[in-house]
């Protein structure tokens, strides 16, 4: 053998190096490393074998590739850790069956089996609940009674299958992860709250096509996904989806007046409930987007909900409306025109800034503040 190797450790660092020793020299040690012993020398006439009959099997001379049970084909990468799960479940398998593994074993990005770990029934109608306080007194999320029915189904069939709950699971994974980030409280996280249920949602959320087979659902679903993302700064996305459901809601007609007498008073009162949810969050992010206005009040002639006779909400709702067209006046007033300043300028800011205090007026008069004594 031409030479022996060793392996030093260093008494300093305590990184490891490796040491040629000639046979016949004096090994030469830094004080860095120290002494140490050298290895025994093998016999001149012991020599390795030329190659080993051993061989890894997950090691590949050829691409490998396997399909899954929806008939979509996946690369088996060789530095994948989902691709060297796999092989080895295919090698395990070819040893003891004699057979490969079957494709329903496959889990990819898009399987609906990659579920998040969902709440009990009392926790999930609790963070339900949590929502519908936080946000359904002026945004529209879910119908309750539509949504509470396939929820208790849901719960009472453990062996329920995701894919057949259709649109339904994934605006139930946004309600929760909605719910728990109103209800979460830690600090020093990095990632959202409820950020599994927002994951398992944007695997399966559905194209356009498959949207407009339930306007109704689909808009409500798409208000709660631009809720979810803008709580994570996704505003870009954000404001995507809140376009996709405004068009929605135009093509159903829901800006019109809708005849209550032909279409149903409670079919109409929801979709007045999900247009308005649209216009406000449309106004908001195309503010906040500093983009034009995507549509204009004359062209919206849908009366107010009805909130089954909830004043503090009708109010609630009216004083939204006129704040949002207010900033569109700001937007397109005082700041359109290529940045120029208007002779009547300084008249149209009066004319904005009176009606955002009459605004306050209503506010101060709809939700009155009483002051109480302070104890002492």
């Amino acid at each position: 053998m031409a030479g022996a190797h060793e392996t030093l450790s260093c008494t300093r660092c305590g990184t490891w190096a490796s040491h040629t020793q000639h046979p016949h020299r004096t090994p030469h040690w830094s004080e860095d490393i120290g002494f140490q012993a050298p290895a025994p020398q093998e016999s001149p006439d012991h020599t390795e074998p030329a190659s080993l009959a051993v061989e890894n099997p997950l090691s590949l001379r050829h691409a490998e590739f396997t399909t899954s049970a929806a008939g979509v084909t996946y690369y088996l990468g060789t530095s994948s850790n989902w691709s060297f799960t796999r092989r080895v479940l295919n090698l395990t398998q070819s040893q003891v069956c004699n057979s490969p593994a079957p494709p329903q074993a496959l889990i990819s990005d898009d399987d609906p089996n990659l579920l998040p770990e969902l709440p009990t029934l009392y926790h999930a109608i609790f963070l339900i609940n949590t929502v519908q306080f936080n946000c359904c007194q002026l945004f529209h999320l879910f119908d309750r009674a539509e949504f509470m029915e396939p929820c208790h189904q849901f719960y009472a069939n453990p062996t329920h299958d995701i894919a057949s709950a259709g649109l339904w699971y994934i605006h139930f994974c946004l309600v929760i992860a909605l719910g728990k980030a109103f209800q979460s409280r830690r600090h020093g996280s990095k990632l959202p709250f409820g950020q599994e249920f927002l994951l398992s949602v944007f695997r399966q959320f559905p194209n356009t096509g498959a949207l407009i087979q339930q306007p109704l659902l689909s808009v409500e679903i798409l208000c709660c996904a631009v809720l979810c993302l803008q709580c994570i700064d996704h505003r870009y996305y954000a404001h995507s989806m809140i376009g996709e459901a405004l068009r929605i809601s135009l093509f159903q007609g829901w800006h019109t007046e809708m005849p209550p007498l032909e279409l149903g008073d409670r079919y109409v009162e929801r979709c007045r409930r999900a247009w308005w949810t649209v216009y406000i969050l449309d106004r908001e992010f195309t503010s906040l987007m500093g983009l034009p206005l995507t549509i204009q009040d004359d062209d919206v002639n849908c009366p107010l909900p009805k909130f089954d006779g909830q004043m503090q909400r009708m109010a609630t709702l009216e004083m939204q409306v006129k704040l949002c067209r207010n900033i569109a006046d700001i937007n397109k007033r005082l700041y359109g025109g290529g940045g120029n300043l208007h002779r009547k300028y300084l008249s149209r800011a009066k004319d904005i800034l009176g009606n955002i205090a009459d605004v306050a007026e209503e506010l101060r008069t709809a939700f009155p503040l009483s002051r109480r004594k302070s104890w002492t």
